[in-house]
């Protein structure tokens, strides 16, 4: 069975839910719930960021489900908020994974290929041959761009 293109659902997946993600890796546990947390204006401390400049923006997100949903269809503004946390959380899940990688190597800069790497140890499988394309096509076209 072929991997579908990104951002289309897997075959017999309701398109209303975006397809689902494959289960999580042996031994994930989802993170502890999150205490409730001071305005997002205000820093916790001078070294914490913002809320606001921790999480994706929400234009962002809505752009992105409004590819997936109906044009008829509306999102609750508290499922925008909880799918900004899922966001961070998988971004932050995966980004531990790649920089234990460069440690190990000795070295001090994620990049493309790491998080690849780090997707395939999550079993995320499906989605690394796209991204290796993306990341192939992104890396040529600098290229292309630095030659002019």
């Amino acid at each position: 069975m072929g991997v579908p293109p990104m951002g289309v659902p897997p075959m017999g997946v309701p398109r209303q839910m975006g397809g689902m993600l494959p289960p999580p890796a042996p031994g994930y546990a989802p993170p502890p719930p999150r205490a409730a947390q001071p305005p997002a204006a205000v820093p916790k401390s001078p070294g914490e960021p913002r809320e606001q400049d921790r999480l994706l923006p929400v234009a962002n997100i809505q752009r992105i489900i409004r590819r997936i949903l109906p044009s008829d269809e509306k999102i609750a503004k508290d499922a925008k908020e909880a799918l900004q946390e899922c966001l961070l959380e998988f971004i932050c899940f995966v980004t531990e994974e790649a920089a234990e990688r460069t440690a190990e190597e000795k070295r001090k800069t994620v990049n493309g290929e790491d998080l690849l790497f780090a997707l395939e140890n999550l079993g995320f499988d499906e989605y690394v041959n796209p991204l290796r394309l993306y990341l192939a096509t992104y890396r040529q076209t600098i290229k292309e761009k630095q030659a002019t």
